[in-house]
């Protein structure tokens, strides 16, 4: 078997990895995506809660809905951390990877990225 080969499995094997992890990544991405739609759901009960023809029951309702709403800073953190998710699932989605050399002169560097070149 050839290094050109041994080096193009090897690669294969990573990114069939990365696919995997990003399959998991997506899924907690969805979760979190759910829970900030539930967040959401308060301004829609403090919208619906204008249709309640009763002043004190009314005052009642949005008093109760204030206590349980989401502080909108925890609001923003789940954002970006859904951000995160997202460049994260981006990440290992992708079907290349990025090799760098680092090493003094001479140390085979260059034939490591001709093998590397032959996989196509």
């Amino acid at each position: 078997m050839s290094q050109a080969t041994i080096i193009s499995q090897k690669i294969d094997s990573i990114l069939a990895q990365r696919k995997q992890k990003a399959v998991e990544i997506r899924k907690t991405r969805d979760s979190l995506m759910e829970i900030k739609n539930l967040m959401n759901s308060d301004k829609r009960l403090f919208a619906m809660s204008k249709a309640i023809t009763d002043k004190e029951v009314r005052d009642k309702c949005n008093d109760v809905l204030a206590k349980a709403a989401v502080p909108i800073p925890v609001q923003r953190q789940l954002t970006e951390v859904i951000n995160l998710y997202n460049t994260a699932v981006n990440r290992f989605e992708r079907d290349s990877i990025n090799i760098a050399t680092v090493g003094l002169a001479r140390q085979g560097k260059s034939k490591f990225l001709q093998a590397v070149s032959d996989l196509g």
